[in-house]
């Protein structure tokens, strides 16, 4: 069965706030991506399933095409879905059942961090010799506090073009 997605992709030139001091960036650009479920929840994790695999996909298509690199994508829980180990299970076996090619590896969670909800995910990839962190996504919660239907789904992931700089 499909789900009925919205989807948007888009790249866009801005300039950040510095946050720190010590890690000063200029202007810089992201290509990000953000879907959202437009039919109430069908169990078994539907969305996140198809939404995390076709985020992963845009990278895996970006990277192959401009740099012929691979990416690794991480993955940890976090709080805010009933049973975040079910989710992380049926998203790799997803994943496994429908023969994607990448690597994945799982990292400990950090509670602490509350922006994502169970799942966030950090795109990894190695140019040149060099490892980046190039990106990261996961799933939030907005749509459930701004419709008030916590049934509402949303994942967003995005890349920092300007950290490819470094590689020149």
């Amino acid at each position: 069965m499909e789900i009925d997605m919205l989807n948007i992709a888009q790249s866009q030139s801005f300039t950040p706030i510095q946050l720190s001091p010590t890690a000063p960036i200029g202007s810089c650009s992201v290509v990000a991506a953000v879907d959202q479920n437009k039919i109430i929840d069908q169990g078994s994790y539907s969305f996140e399933k198809q939404a995390f695999w076709e985020h992963v996909y845009v990278y895996q298509s970006l990277f192959q095409a401009l740099f012929q690199a691979d990416l690794e994508i991480i993955l940890s829980t976090r709080s805010g879905y009933k049973d975040t180990d079910g989710l992380l299970k049926r998203v790799i076996q997803y994943g496994q059942d429908q023969s994607i090619k990448i690597k994945l590896s799982v990292i400990e969670d950090n509670e602490e961090n509350q922006y994502y909800k169970g799942l966030q995910f950090t795109i990894r990839t190695v140019i040149n010799g060099t490892i980046i962190n190039i990106g990261d996504g996961g799933f939030v919660d907005w749509p459930a506090q701004l419709l008030g239907n916590k049934k509402e789904r949303m994942l967003i992931s995005a890349i920092g073009l300007d950290r490819l700089l470094p590689i020149g």
